[in-house]
This record gives C-alpha cells, sequence and structure tokens, in this order.
C-alpha cells in the first residue's frame, strides 16, 4: 500500500461517506466517536491485552468511518517529533510491548509509580504508531482498560488530564521525562473493587 493509497487528492483521509472536506470528516469522526467510546465504558472490549486486543478496539472505534479500522497502517508516517516505528516493525515491536507491559511487576503501593510505569507505556505505544489514523484515541481507550485490568482499585478519569500537557510530554520527552506521568497521575482514582 502507498501514502496515496490512504488519502484522497487534497490530503483528506479516505472514507467511507466520501468525505473531502476535513473539518466536516473532523465532525464526524468526533460525532461517531464520542458515542462508541461512551459504550466502551459501559461495555469495555474484552481482550487479552494483546494486539488483537488492540485492533479489535480501533476497529470498533472507526469501522463506520474507514476501511483501515483495525488494520496497522502500511506506510510510514513522519511527524517531528516523535519518530514513529517503521511500519514493517509494528507487528513485533507491539507484541514485545505488550507482553512486557502485562509481566512487569509495579509497585501498586505506590500510585506514582503505576502512574510513571503507564506513561513509559502509553508513550511507547505512540512510538510504534500501529495504525494510520486513530492512535492516540484507540491507545487511551486500551490503556483505560488496562488499568482496571492491571490494577485493580484504580480508573483512568482522562477529564483530569491537562490535554496541552499531556501533549508535551509526548513531543517533548527528552525535556520533561516525567510529564506524562505526572498527569497521569492526575487521573488515576482510586475506586471500590466490588468482592463476588
Amino acid at each position: 500500500m502507498e501514502w496515496e493509497d490512504y488519502v484522497y487528492e487534497n490530503g483528506v483521509l479516505k472514507n467511507k461517506f466520501g468525505i473531502t472536506d476535513y473539518e466536516k470528516l473532523h465532525q464526524l469522526e468526533k460525532t461517531i466517536l464520542v458515542e462508541k467510546l461512551t459504550m466502551l465504558v459501559l461495555n469495555p472490549i474484552e481482550g487479552n491485552f494483546d494486539s488483537n486486543h488492540l485492533k479489535a478496539i480501533h476497529k470498533y472505534l472507526f469501522e463506520d468511518i474507514y476501511e483501515f479500522a483495525g488494520k496497522y497502517r502500511e506506510v510510514n508516517i513522519f511527524k517531528k517529533p516523535p519518530k514513529f516505528e517503521e511500519y514493517n516493525l509494528i507487528g513485533s515491536k507491539l507484541d514485545e510491548l505488550l507482553k512486557y507491559a502485562k509481566e512487569k511487576e509495579v509497585n501498586t503501593n505506590n500510585q506514582f509509580e503505576i502512574a510513571r510505569f503507564l506513561g513509559d507505556f502509553y508513550y511507547n505505544l505512540i512510538i510504534i504508531h500501529p495504525f494510520r489514523e486513530g492512535n492516540g484515541r484507540a491507545i487511551r481507550e486500551f490503556l483505560r482498560e488496562f488499568v482496571m485490568f492491571k490494577f485493580k482499585g484504580y480508573e483512568l478519569e482522562y477529564s483530569k488530564i491537562d490535554s496541552q500537557n499531556f501533549l508535551l510530554g509526548i513531543t517533548e520527552k527528552d525535556t520533561y521525562p516525567l510529564l506524562l506521568a505526572f498527569e497521569i497521575n492526575n487521573a488515576l482514582t482510586k475506586v471500590n473493587v466490588k468482592s463476588k
């Protein structure tokens, strides 16, 4: 697949609606995603927190809009900073990272240690950038579900994150290495775990 296969001549992503106006596509995406993300809060996608699980989340979120929903990108994407993973390495790098994240032992008595781990995990997922579009939204949902799986008693409330700082934590990670951790720490909320 070539770069042009993903976009119309004016650079707008090819979509199932044939919309060639960026703003109209953006608004439609926003409308659809608000509903879908709400449904995922009520009924999260079940999985093993592997690459198939992440692909299933991406597919659910974007299948009404894009043909490539739930599929790895087949082109390189260049944004500076950061530099995203080469498309032909996505599968192996993602599998390696997800295996590491599931197995990594984190001190659950120290909330900031959890946040630091999650900040690094999020950053590395973004750097792999598995999909042509919608990486941030799919990865944030994956991370929200992952927190409930790995750190029982915690939830992520993204409304408590400063989005400017969050973006800065990604684009300027070398300068502000703990910024993602601080923002995720703000979003980590303790909840009562129901016993069965």
